[in-house]
């Protein structure tokens, strides 16, 4: 069906070029999110502990057992500085399994969630996080991401992570290479070792700023209808 399409709307830029493989045009429009966050979230400050959410299912596309083989990396003198919680369901329980031999070493450092009670729950979750962790190895466009950068929160994702192209290291969040257990390894080393050193202020206000100039609904109107006009040409 897609390669009988004239043209089609992509939300991000890794999609875009999937489909040119297929020498289907694309044009890439950022997908609209109504903003949630509430008055007095912003602005926000690191936590006592950094804390680190990685939000998606369990499950080998995610990643999730990427980021702890960089973990079990750290020195415990450095885990013990940081709490991670991981939320999803149980699509892989190896993948599952392996995320709670890891609670299991840093015991109250470290928080396992299989599901959420409610959506304001969810939002919750970014409230009480520091940064967001999307170590996935294929993901299109994950709406967590977005999520993210509307409470604020700086986001480490891998280069196989659909809005990657937008993050710049150091600005509003971190990008590294897919699959690859050291380079992320030494992220969170520095992260959670200098954190005097991260002005998260400036993070957190980019992070936000990205989502209001490219994801935020009401933003979104004018590219909407910048599109459509190039979508008539």
């Amino acid at each position: 069906m897609l390669v009988n399409s004239n043209s089609i709307c992509v939300p991000s830029q890794l999609t875009a070029k999937a489909l040119a493989k297929l020498q289907v045009k694309s044009f890439f429009l950022n997908y609209p999110v109504k903003d949630r966050i509430k008055p007095g979230v912003l602005p926000r400050c690191l936590s006592n502990n950094i804390t680190f959410g990685i939000f998606g299912t369990f499950s080998v596309r995610k990643g999730q057992d990427v980021l702890i083989d960089s973990l079990i990396n750290l020195p415990f003198e450095i885990l013990e500085k940081a709490k991670f919680i991981f939320c999803g369901s149980i699509l892989d329980e190896v993948i599952y399994r392996k995320v709670i031999s890891f609670k299991d070493i840093l015991i109250n450092n470290c928080i396992v969630m299989e599901q959420i009670e409610n959506e304001s729950a969810y939002y919750q979750l970014f409230e009480n996080i520091d940064f967001l962790i999307c170590p996935s190895r294929d993901d299109s466009f994950p709406l967590v991401v977005i999520d993210a950068l509307m409470f604020g929160v700086p986001v480490l994702i891998s280069n196989r992570v659909g809005l990657s192209d937008l993050i710049v290291s150091g600005d509003n969040g971190f990008v590294f290479p897919s699959g690859d257990i050291n380079t992320l390894s030494n992220l969170l080393k520095f992260i959670i070792s200098h954190r005097n050193e991260i002005n998260y202020g400036r993070m957190s206000d980019s992070s936000r700023k990205l989502f209001l100039n490219n994801f935020d609904f009401l933003g979104s109107i004018d590219n909407i209808v910048e599109l459509s006009k190039k979508m008539r040409l």
